[in-house]
């Protein structure tokens, strides 16, 4: 089966909350955007360009580990194979698509809804959750990671930020290579940030 395992190593980077930690502007990062304003950004402006970079490197983390479906699969099909007794472990070890899948099944499993079973499921009955949600609660769906989503949101968020700031239409491009290229640690190619800019319909 095609896919990774989400809690085999240890907790999922989803299991555990944040992915990325506060960000600050590096000063040369800082001078070259303010080279293309045209002025010197205020503290005010600095945090929102700062923001704006942490965003879009948490949603990088995400879609660097964000679990696709072939991975939710394979991941279920491990639990499935469990001693019971290791079974709690390891699911609060997965991430969180595979965690949400048990969830779903536990709730159709369940006559009665207990709320105490629901957050600490008893080893048999993650096993069990788990066989019906590859039954028919996960579908196969595309294997590939996610798409770099995040740098077509990111794009638009720069050029909405350089409008905000009062950049006119002609720096717009230009700007957002800037700010992609901060985000990415790598100069950003102009015809790529050009076609994220202005997406083909």
């Amino acid at each position: 089966m095609a896919g990774r395992n989400t809690f085999r190593g240890g907790p999922h980077p989803t299991a555990e909350g944040a992915l990325v930690g506060p960000y600050r502007l590096p000063e040369a990062d800082r001078r070259r955007l303010e080279a293309r304003l045209g002025r010197t950004l205020a503290p005010a402006e600095i945090e929102q360009v700062e923001a704006l970079v942490a965003d879009a490197r948490a949603l990088r983390a995400w879609a660097r580990e964000a679990p696709t479906s072939q991975d939710v699969r394979r991941t279920l099909a491990a639990l499935a194979a469990l001693e019971p007794a290791r079974a709690a472990e390891a699911l609060e070890a997965c991430d969180e698509v595979t965690r949400a899948e048990i969830t779903r099944a536990l709730y159709a499993l369940m006559r009665v809804r207990d709320a105490q079973i629901l957050a600490h499921p008893p080893g048999p009955m993650i096993l069990a959750a788990a066989r019906l949600a590859l039954e028919r609660a996960c579908p196969a769906g595309p294997g590939g990671r996610p798409a770099k989503v995040y740098l077509a949101q990111t794009a638009q968020a720069a050029r909405a930020l350089w409008q905000s700031l009062g950049g006119g239409p002609e720096g717009a491009t230009a700007w957002t290579i800037e700010v992609l290229s901060v985000v990415e640690n790598y100069p950003m190619d102009r015809r790529r940030v050009q076609r994220l800019l202005h997406p083909k319909r």
